[in-house]
């Protein structure tokens, strides 16, 4: 009143005086800054591994990315989404997966190497903690690190930014783990910081106590959350080591009610097939850090009875002096012990499953990145194709394989040509073998126009100058990383009563100028017709070599491949012939249809079918008088495969004839594959049986030690009659059932031969290499002869 203004008391807007402040809505907190945000579209195309199910794989899929989120997904001869229209499309020339996670790590120490100490390990995590080698190699040079004072290099921001460097090299785009110090300089750039706020929310716990867990530990912080509904997960350090007292920790837990579904046990080395029951009965989850389980305590956690027990399973590295440097590598000695110590119980699905999905269900996460569909966040890993199973592809990827990683829409690391297409701010970064570009400046950060540059030289400088004296600094990559393999072969611990050797096992490949891998086992990923694989072949073998069944496999040259090219198997009348191989010819290998899949009177051939071909002008196209696939010299203008065949039907639905959506007419000179789907397992899966009735599926039995590898099924009817379909009471002698035998195969024959025409075209003047599916081992073996330059046309 009188015309002057002075404060009085603090505003409390949405509150009244004595009210407590709000936790949600008007008068709240505002949640932290979860960092800059993507603006903008593009569309990423190459194969899409969507991760909702094994069998989830879009070839020539694209991925509409809108302002940082998943605007659609869809596939070559679906409708594009008005939204994608005009919009700017990136060809990957590669698999696209979600983003990997890391649920587990200490970032702040991963610019220390991996510790070389030298002992027969260590009974629990509490031993070593207190050893001077320890302190010395890590604790000290840590403090060093990131410590100030006239000892301190002060450099946290830096330790953090080159851990989360390490960690998207390997494509991760989540990672657990970060501190609280300058968070506000790392937290919002690069990987996700899983315990940060996150999509406008914070409801994830972690406990890692550097004592023995205590007896007494209520958790009334963890109980309360669950109570008011705000309580996603609960990820606590737990019964790390092999010794009673390690698994006693768990003990603490049941007696104080904290064995609920929103637990996740992070390493659990010591717990036993009581504790794992226990967990699985509440849906707890369970994180294995596998490689520094091993350097540690020359053991790991059972993850047999987690498994039998249904408890969830992720794979984390832990940390830089004793795990690997991202997820990526991490699942490589989580592979090689399921094949070497668990007998293969894991399929290579099941394996992607635990650096993808099984993550992001644990942590709540599941509506919000882990897969590729509608609505998630845009978190990519493209890697290059280089095995024929997309899942085996992921598991055995290296540094140098990885075309790109997408964090909330942003292009951070990847192949130099894709990073220069989506980021005007590329940053090139050169391994001793392999070059990659990386972008880590953004506005508007704190600390952010710094370059990896400026990063990784104060990282050595303080390094090479800590007062306890020089030490080694961890570079970003792990293939050309020496110290890394020699510490893990000569560790007494790591080899502990077996020979692990991961070098030779995932990264002895051979890279070529541009660095990628010149032994492979795929055909292009976009013509990739991969069935799921179930895991009976994880003996990660690179190069796709067949068991060798002790016959001959000698190639016929090229000049010697007849026009009309037979037919081997049940269909053909035939046995296959010492002398042919995969490598060339129609092959459809003997199954046995069992009762169950043919009581409507039809069998069907299952095995591999591959056609390959000279660079030439033509194309197959289906016939007109017939279900049957020809070829013709000049490709009509409806030929392509990628227009709809009501008639033939590209669905792999019950009541469709599955084909294979390549259209060779660009491909040729490469291995033709169709119809449909690849056979790499015992049983081949819910095969197509045409009858009179709408068609219905069964499963096939293979009969014999044979191989199928980059191949399709061919299904086709021949209608025969046995025991299940003659009238009750008649009998039916052998002669007889020898007889419709003869019959079904003159009749199949007949078909075959009066109905497939396939014309090997030889290009006068562009002879091509011969593409014999990648195969390593019958490349450089069986080498086909390749046509005189001047020879006619064949």
């Amino acid at each position: 009143s009188s015309g002057s203004v002075s404060k009085v008391s603090p505003p409390t807007p949405g509150w009244g005086p004595g009210e407590d402040q709000p936790s949600t809505g008007p008068g709240a907190p505002c949640p932290e800054f979860t960092g800059v945000s993507h603006s903008g579209s593009y569309v990423l195309s190459g194969t899409v591994v969507t991760m909702e199910s094994e069998s989830s794989v879009l070839l020539n899929g694209h991925v509409l990315v809108v302002d940082g989120m998943i605007s659609a997904v869809w596939s070559e001869g679906q409708t594009m989404p008005t939204a994608a229209e005009g919009v700017e499309q990136i060809e990957t020339g590669g698999i696209i997966y979600p983003g990997l996670l890391d649920v587990h790590n200490h970032p702040h120490y991963n610019a220390i190497p991996i510790w070389d100490h030298g002992t027969d390990g260590w009974n629990n995590r509490y031993e070593w903690r207190t050893e001077t080698a320890y302190k010395n190699a890590i604790t000290k040079v840590e403090n060093g690190l990131n410590d100030g004072g006239s000892d301190g290099c002060s450099l946290m921001v830096e330790s953090m930014k080159h851990a989360e460097v390490k960690s998207i090299v390997g494509g991760t785009t989540v990672i657990q783990g970060a501190t609280s110090e300058n968070e506000a300089t790392f937290d919002s750039i690069l990987a996700r910081n899983l315990e940060k706020t996150n999509f406008g929310e914070d409801r994830i716990e972690t406990r890692v106590g550097g004592s023995w867990f205590p007896t007494d530990y209520s958790g009334s912080h963890v109980k309360s959350k669950k109570a008011a509904g705000t309580l996603d997960a609960w990820m606590i350090h737990l019964s790390e080591g092999i010794d009673e007292p390690s698994r006693a920790e768990f003990d603490s837990l049941v007696n104080n009610q904290l064995v609920i579904d929103e637990l996740i046990v992070i390493h659990g080395t010591a717990l036993t097939s009581t504790e794992f029951a226990l967990m699985g009965q509440v849906d707890a989850s369970l994180v294995w850090s596998p490689m520094s389980n091993l350097l540690l305590y020359g053991d790991t956690a059972n993850i047999v009875a987690a498994d039998e027990a249904g408890v969830s399973i992720s794979i984390s590295p832990d940390w830089g002096p004793s795990g690997a440097k991202s997820v990526l590598h991490e699942v490589k000695i989580a592979d090689w012990w399921d094949s070497n110590v668990l007998g293969d119980r894991f399929s290579d699905y099941e394996m992607a499953q635990m650096i993808t999905t099984n993550s992001v269900d644990q942590v709540g996460w599941t509506d919000k990145v882990g897969r590729i569909k509608p609505g998630l966040a845009a978190d990519f890993l493209v890697l290059d194709s280089f095995a024929s199973n997309p899942y085996r592809n992921l598991i055995e990827a290296v540094d140098p394989d990885v075309r790109l990683v997408v964090v909330g829409g942003f292009a951070l690391f990847g192949d130099v040509d894709l990073m220069q297409k989506m980021t005007d701010d590329t940053e090139i970064i050169n391994s001793p073998d392999f070059q990659k570009g990386i972008d880590i400046r953004f506005d508007g950060v704190p600390s952010g126009t710094q370059t990896y540059a400026t990063v990784e030289q104060k990282l050595k400088d303080c390094l090479e100058n800590l007062s306890i004296g020089p030490r080694p600094f961890d570079p970003w990559y792990t293939f050309g990383d020496d110290r890394y393999f020699d510490v893990l072969n000569r560790s007494l611990t790591f080899q502990k009563d077996r020979t692990v050797d991961l070098w030779s096992d995932y990264y002895d490949i051979n890279l070529d100028e541009h660095g990628n891998r010149t032994n492979t086992d795929s055909t292009d990923p976009d013509t990739w017709a991969g069935g799921p694989n179930n895991g009976t072949d994880n003996s990660n073998n690179s190069t796709g070599t067949p068991a060798d069944d002790g016959e001959e496999n000698n190639s016929i040259s090229a000049n010697d491949l007849p026009l009309l090219l037979p037919t081997f198997g049940p269909f053909g009348g035939v046995q296959h012939p010492a002398n042919s191989s995969l490598e060339k010819g129609i092959h459809i290998e003997e199954c046995l249809t069992n009762p169950e899949s043919r009581n409507d009177g039809r069998v069907r051939g299952c095995g591999s079918l591959v056609i390959l071909l000279w660079s030439g002008e033509g194309c197959f196209v289906e016939s007109e008088i017939s279900n049957l696939i020809e070829y013709k010299s000049d490709c009509i203008g409806d030929s392509s495969w990628k227009i709809p065949h009501p008639e033939l039907g590209e669905s792999s639905s019950d009541g469709d004839w599955p084909v294979s959506r390549l259209d060779p007419s660009y491909s040729s000179g490469d291995a033709i594959t169709f119809p449909g789907r690849n056979c790499e397992d015992p049983i081949v899966m819910n095969p197509l049986i045409l009858g009179d009735e709408p068609p219905k599926r069964g499963d096939d039995v293979r009969i014999g030690e044979w191989f199928c590898r980059d191949a399709s099924n061919w299904m086709m009817p021949i209608e025969i009659q046995d025991e299940e379909t003659v009238p009750q009471g008649e009998e039916v002698s052998a002669l007889t059932e020898e007889v419709w035998y003869w019959i079904a195969i003159i009749v199949s024959l007949a078909i075959l031969v009066g109905s497939v025409i396939v014309i090997v075209r030889m290009s006068l003047n562009t002879p091509q290499q011969f593409i014999n599916l990648r195969d390593e081992k019958n490349r450089s073996n069986n080498q086909l002869e390749m046509p005189d330059q001047n020879e006619s046309e064949e």
